[in-house]
């Protein structure tokens, strides 16, 4: 099609000349002559060309478990004498493009924030000019004192982030979206974390943003220990699993997770965690998707075995207290569940930390079942 309107484009230029004096086509040959040719294409790093070469790494073939196409593509590209290297993000189609390690770092959500703080050398620490304002409190993050070197706390106020001129910033898809098209429209480099489900996830997050930092190498050693870590847990429980499995529950040990009024179903970091570690999360197993209210009824009609909360420092006791409360009950029956109560800044993580929370899982189960009951704190 675009042959025959440039054919038809030809044949009108030639049948227009044909009526115009000597003089004039004098004066337009130059023009002419380059109306005739197709344009040049442009080359850029942004732009795909023949002397553009760009080598997937190998983190990008460990992409988003839940959505490989919702992940990110990581390429290092040269041509000629430059190199840099492009981020893809499936998502949004968004392409970063970085041609040094960024040293003018804000962190906008506390996700980032961990896993900056487990990339980077502590010498390096000076490359995070802010942080989220998450960061300095414990009960939502385990650095607060690598936060409190950082010393400038950030949230959605795009005036506040452009004010520190960064050449990265990290944000997440539950940002606010007027903030990452602020930023995006004063064409500051912005990386925009989306999935959340589980360690699969995790793992993607992290090989991205260790590649946005030229840090390839620390971002696989922090995926290796994480799925270590994971495996480690899963075989921490299997010995009461199989023993709880052998007295007669089939579908294996049934439990759920609860805060502030919610379940956690498919769709959450803790269902994958239950899911690896062996153990049915009832609210997924019943269809439920996300973090979806549950009542007494409900919870009575599921009779969990187990039931995981979360606390903050010092207040484990009183957290069991208040759910024995709100749901009388369900521990009103010899077969009530056991209590497991959690660090809430473990409970909520969707970092590497993973790691550490599939641990705590398994360590204070095993101690539940196992009718240790200093491990799991009740009133």
């Amino acid at each position: 099609m675009f042959g025959a309107q440039s054919l038809q484009a030809s044949n009108l230029r030639a049948m227009t000349l044909a009526t115009l004096p000597r003089q004039v086509l004098l004066l337009l040959s130059p023009w002419l002559l380059l109306s005739c040719v197709e344009p040049f294409p442009r080359t850029s790093p942004a732009d795909a060309g023949t002397n553009e070469h760009c080598t997937a790494a190998a983190a990008s073939s460990a992409q988003t478990e839940t959505a490989p196409k919702k992940g990110f593509t990581l390429e290092t590209c040269d041509q000629a004498a430059r190199s840099w290297r492009r981020i893809t993000d499936h998502r949004t189609g968004t392409v970063l493009e970085l041609t040094e390690p960024p040293q003018r770092i804000v962190s906008q959500s506390l996700g980032s924030d961990e896993m900056l703080f487990a990339l980077l050398p502590e010498s390096e620490f000076d490359r995070l000019v802010a942080v989220s304002a998450l960061a300095q409190s414990p009960d939502y993050s385990e650095f607060t004192e690598q936060a409190a070197r950082v010393g400038q706390f950030v949230t959605d106020k795009t005036e506040q982030i452009l004010a520190l001129s960064p050449d990265l910033v990290f944000a997440a898809s539950y940002s606010t979206r007027e903030t990452i098209r602020q930023l995006e429209n004063a064409q500051v480099p912005t990386m925009v974390l989306h999935q959340f489900t589980g360690v699969g996830d995790a793992s993607s997050n992290l090989r991205a943003l260790a590649f946005a930092l030229f840090l390839d190498p620390e971002g696989e050693r922090l995926v290796a220990e994480l799925e270590n870590q994971v495996a480690a847990a899963r075989a921490t429980l299997k010995p009461v699993l199989t023993k709880h499995k052998a007295q007669g529950s089939a579908d294996g040990l049934r439990v759920l997770a609860y805060g502030s009024g919610s379940i956690y179903a498919t769709g959450t970091t803790f269902n994958d965690l239950s899911e690896r570690l062996g153990m049915t999360n009832i609210p997924a197993a019943e269809g439920q998707k996300g973090w979806p209210r549950a009542s007494e009824e409900q919870l009575i009609t599921w009779r969990p075995q187990v039931v995981f909360l979360g606390a903050a420092d010092g207040s484990e006791e009183r957290s069991a207290a208040f759910f024995k409360r709100d749901f009388p009950a369900l521990f009103a029956t010899e077969d009530a569940p056991k209590l497991v109560v959690l660090p809430g800044r473990d409970f909520t993580t969707v970092s590497q930390r993973l790691g550490a929370l599939a641990q705590s899982i398994a360590d204070r189960t095993r101690a539940a079942l196992e009718d240790r009951s200093a491990m799991t704190p009740t009133p």
